[in-house]
């Protein structure tokens, strides 16, 4: 662990305004909210989507955990637990994974105009009617945008009400999201992006500080306090809570490393160490498929680091399992999907960030492309493998 990581550019403190009450409500499809969507720059739809995602989803659940519409939801579906908010079990980081994996298809629709439409359809359908063909027709769709969406994931929800539950909500959400960017881009996007006030920033990295002295130092316990104070001050900094997971590895509490981990990769996708962080504390709770996945990602992240894919290399072979009897063994980082990558160096204790390279490429097709590069926080599966759901 260094503390040259540097943090991320802006945070976010609860803005009440993202946490409307959620309800069977209908939101009106209008021409002018399709056509000012589609005249916001891709780049600012992809910063306001992931800010989005923490601010509406994680941030009242997972970060600063406070009763609300939101939380409700979450402990109904099972993301989290109602009386331990702060404690995932697998169960629980297995769900969280199903969300993201909906939110990214929503936003590789949300990023055509055609496909942008069926988020408000769904949201209403959803509203409107409870059945099973409804949900049927909502996974279908998912399920052209990308191959990236495995329905037999949902199982893992628990069924239809689970499922109905937890579609309704996230639509919903998204299409209020895209209404509020398209209805009032400047100020949503201030919202999303507001940094915590300027005494909670510094109070936060003068606790980082004194937690990587107790880390250098090996005393974990007295690390893991100031990390844990420096989360209260700034509760949406992802290097806060790696830091926080490598002082629950060594301390062999593996549970709490893993939620800590997913918490990290949830404020940043993007963050190779993150995701080395919880791959380490999944493989040590056995939860391979999890760990697998997770170590996929940050190879992608690390793709043209040579050092940091053997630390990839070096973590992968130590637990990784026989591949199933006539199961293609080939992982998911050799099947040619494509992920965004910021470059990294990579070590064990230390990423740093570097300059981006300046972008490239010309247009593919919209749907299929953009689902590789709007995947910030999602990853597919290890093997590739369908089977068939039905509710």
């Amino acid at each position: 662990m260094s503390d040259s990581d540097s943090d991320s550019d802006w945070g976010f403190h609860r803005n009440r305004k993202f946490l409307k009450s959620h309800g069977d409500i209908k939101i009106n499809l209008s021409e002018r909210v399709f056509s000012q969507w589609g005249s916001i720059p891709l780049q600012t739809k992809k910063e306001g989507t992931q800010r989005m995602r923490v601010c509406v989803f994680w941030f009242p659940t997972l970060l600063q955990p406070d009763i609300s519409k939101t939380f409700t939801w979450a402990a109904e579906v099972g993301l989290i637990n109602e009386e331990t908010s702060e404690m995932l079990d697998v169960e629980n980081l297995r769900r969280i994974q199903v969300v993201e994996m909906i939110l990214l298809h929503l936003e590789v629709a949300s990023l055509d105009r055609d496909s942008s439409r069926h988020v408000f359809i769904f949201c209403n359908m959803l509203h409107q009617h409870c059945s099973p063909e409804i949900l049927e027709e909502a996974v279908r769709w998912l399920e052209t945008l990308g191959d990236g969406f495995r329905r037999e994931q949902l199982l893992c929800l628990g069924g239809f009400p689970n499922c109905y539950t937890t579609f309704g909500f996230i639509f919903s959400e998204y299409a209020k999201f895209m209404r509020e960017m398209s209805n009032n881009l400047d100020a949503t996007m201030r919202a999303l992006k507001a940094p915590p006030d300027e005494s909670s920033a510094m109070e936060s990295e003068a606790m980082k500080i004194l937690g990587n002295e107790k880390f250098q130092a090996q005393q974990y316990a007295e690390a893991l306090k100031f990390y844990t104070n420096a989360i209260k001050c700034y509760p949406d900094n992802h290097i806060l809570y790696g830091n926080r997971a490598l002082c629950y590895i060594k301390q062999k509490e593996y549970l709490k490393a893993a939620g800590d981990g997913k918490r990290a990769v949830l404020i940043d996708p993007l963050w190779a160490k993150g995701h080395y962080r919880y791959c380490e504390a999944l493989f040590c709770l056995g939860a391979m498929d999890l760990a697998l996945e997770a170590n996929s990602t940050a190879r992608w992240l690390c793709r043209e680091n040579p050092e940091g894919l053997r630390d990839l290399d070096q973590q992968f072979l130590k637990f990784r399992p026989e591949p199933p009897p006539g199961t293609d063994p080939t992982p998911f980082y050799q099947l040619g999907a494509e992920l965004p990558q910021r470059p990294h160096s990579f070590k064990v204790g230390l990423v740093k960030k570097i300059p981006q390279p300046t972008k490239t490429g010309g247009k593919n097709n919209l749907t299929r492309s953009l689902a590789a590069k709007v995947s910030e926080s999602r990853l597919f599966c290890f093997y590739s493998l369908r089977f068939h759901f039905r509710f």
